[in-house]
C-alpha cells in the first residue's frame, strides 16, 4: 500500500486518498463477481429448468443442474 500511496503523491494527489480508492475498488470487484454469478445462475436455470423438471417428474437421475 505504501507504493500506491507514493504513486498518488507523485501524481499530485493526497496520499490518504489511496485508502478510499482501495475500498471502492474492492466493493466494485465484489459487485462484479456477484453480478456475474447471478447471471450465470440465471442462465443455468433458464437453459436446464425444463429438462431438470421433466427428469424429476419421470424419476430419471441422469442430469442435474449445477
Amino acid at each position: 500500500m505504501d507504493t500506491v500511496t507514493a504513486m498518488f503523491v507523485d501524481l499530485g494527489l493526497p496520499g490518504w486518498l489511496a485508502y478510499p480508492v482501495l475500498v471502492i475498488e474492492l466493493i466494485g470487484g465484489l459487485a462484479l463477481i456477484l453480478g456475474l454469478a447471478a447471471i450465470m445462475t440465471g442462465a443455468i436455470v433458464t437453459v436446464k429448468w425444463k429438462r431438470f423438471y421433466w427428469r424429476i417428474w419421470n424419476k430419471h437421475k441422469k442430469e442435474l443442474p449445477l
